[in-house]
């Protein structure tokens, strides 16, 4: 299973759909994410979820990675609530061991069919985890592949006095994506 986000219940869309409509989401946001479709003759091929946490943008993501597996392209996915699986650990763990070995699998990163990266703001944002990420997402734009990114509000602000790596990432996130904003439009249904 691709991802299992409710165990005692089906994973299907409407059961999703029912589940945002109740807990008072923007319905008009949530269907454009689940039924987003990279167009090929437009530059976007990224979708961007971004909105305070619950409020289902990785629901939405893993909806539309469901469609992506379907039609036979397998999705590689990274986030930050798996242990060792973000996109940070992974760039700390193997630029430290062999460069070579790394380079390699940031090539393969960019080339893969449909990447996810899940929670993006959450990373540990060094100069090198900057950097690659920046490298990945425009290798991706350019070559339009199908690209989905969640953030928590506020995410990929930089601490750091040297900003300008995150100000370029937040720019190539907005023109090459469709950006969703997920927001609660009114207090959740009492059940």
């Amino acid at each position: 299973m691709l991802y299992d986000w409710d165990p005692k219940g089906p994973c299907g869309k409407a059961h999703y759909l029912d589940t945002m409509r109740e807990k008072g989401c923007d319905m008009a946001s949530v269907m454009r994410a689940v039924n987003w479709q990279p167009d090929p003759s437009d530059s976007r091929s990224g979708l961007l979820l971004h909105g305070p946490s619950g409020t289902g943008k990785t629901r939405a993501a893993y909806i539309r990675l469901w469609d992506f597996f379907a039609k036979g392209k397998r999705p590689r996915v990274y986030s930050a609530a798996a242990k060792n699986g973000d996109f940070a650990h992974q760039v700390s763990a193997r630029f430290s061991a062999d460069q070579l070995a790394a380079k390699t699998w940031i090539e393969s990163v960019k080339r893969a069919p449909v990447l996810f990266f899940d929670d993006a703001g959450k990373w540990v944002q060094t100069q090198r985890v900057e950097a690659e990420f920046f490298s990945v997402i425009e290798a991706r734009f350019a070559m339009q592949l199908p690209t989905i990114i969640t953030l928590n509000a506020g995410a990929l602000n930089s601490t750091r006095a040297d900003a300008q790596c995150v100000d370029a990432i937040k720019r190539r996130l907005m023109d090459y994506s469709e950006v969703v904003k997920f927001e609660l439009t009114k207090p959740a249904a009492s059940g």
